[in-house]
């Protein structure tokens, strides 16, 4: 657990100096690990040293694997949205000690070459003051959720192996769930970010193949351009 604060506290630190604020101007701190579970919280960690306000809304969220930053940052939108004038600190940190396996089973050693462990801290804020300070802007926030298939449900999961040592188990269907999810998610998000000309472009290839194949039109629309212009 020293190891784990030490961590928290520099990146929180790192923070406070960039952006000259005190620990009392934060009004929402939000923690995210995948593995690491402790009591106190992550975000108790940081508001008993730092001796933070009473008032703060803080969250810890543990245990939702990759998906811990798109759940976090969407958390953190719906509560600016309900607290105006406020400044938000989302904490991220990776701690895979905990989940160091012992055992022999080959689809639990994931964790075990996972060995570095570090966080990175952001602020977020609806104040006005820090309209031309702010790096990007948020407009949309999509999530997608797979839990429903039993594939997608069971393809990552902790637990005991025969001989009863614990580790973090990566089934064989990991990257088909991953390319399942990413697809749906792409699909959702697709009409926020590209322009009108590909949107087109894809509607005449999904309607009208042979046509589009004659123009010389892409065949899936190309995302580059949108996330090339920091859209």
């Amino acid at each position: 657990m020293a190891e784990a604060k030490l961590v928290l506290v520099g990146a929180f630190e790192g923070l406070l100096a960039k952006t000259g604020l005190a620990p009392a101007d934060i009004d929402i701190l939000v923690t995210t690990c995948s593995i690491y579970c402790p009591t106190p919280s992550l975000a108790s960690m940081l508001i008993n040293h730092f001796k933070m306000r009473p008032g703060i809304q803080s969250y810890s969220l543990n245990g939702m694997g990759c998906a811990n930053g798109v759940v976090a940052i969407n958390l953190i939108r719906d509560l600016l949205q309900a607290h105006p004038n406020s400044n938000a600190v989302f904490l991220t940190t990776e701690i895979t000690t905990p989940a160091f396996y012992r055992g022999k089973d080959k689809s639990r050693l994931v964790t075990n070459v996972l060995f570095r462990m570090g966080a990175s801290a952001m602020l977020f804020s609806n104040k006005r003051r820090w309209a031309g300070r702010a790096k990007y802007r948020l407009l949309h926030c999509i999530r997608t959720h797979t839990g429903a298939r039993d594939t997608a449900y069971r393809c990552i999961a902790y637990g005991p192996d025969d001989e009863g040592h614990n580790g973090v188990s990566l089934g064989v269907n990991v990257v088909d769930e991953a390319s399942h999810a990413l697809t749906n998610a792409m699909t959702r998000v697709a009409p926020h970010i590209l322009s009108w000309g590909q949107i087109l472009a894809y509607l005449l290839n999904t309607g009208h193949k042979q046509l589009a194949k004659l123009a010389g039109l892409p065949r899936p629309p190309t995302f580059k351009p949108a996330f090339g212009q920091g859209v």
